[in-house]
């Protein structure tokens, strides 16, 4: 991926160019006196309704068992266990 920038003042600023170059994947930031004002990405037609099918799928998943409910909750109690950093300097 490439990145284009494109200050939006100049008078040859190509909008076709911008799209048709952010459709193909690169990174276009538009800009007005220096500063980026925009940026144009690819929209990700998968994403869209994503959730909706996560939790249609999650409704139909299979019930955990409780040897497994009960690894998870004890890895949850090891991930939150606050970890002593004696080496770092205050």
């Amino acid at each position: 991926m490439t990145q284009l920038r494109i200050n939006v003042d100049e008078p040859g600023m190509d909008l076709e160019q911008a799209l048709a170059s952010a459709a193909a994947g690169d990174e276009v930031l538009l800009e007005r006196g220096g500063c980026v004002v925009a940026r144009l990405r690819v929209e990700v037609p998968w994403a869209r309704g994503s959730l909706q099918r996560f939790l249609e799928l999650r409704a139909t998943r299979e019930p955990v068992d409780d040897e497994f409910a009960a690894d998870l909750e004890r890895i949850r109690k090891e991930m939150n266990t606050p970890v002593e950093l004696r080496f770092w300097a205050s």
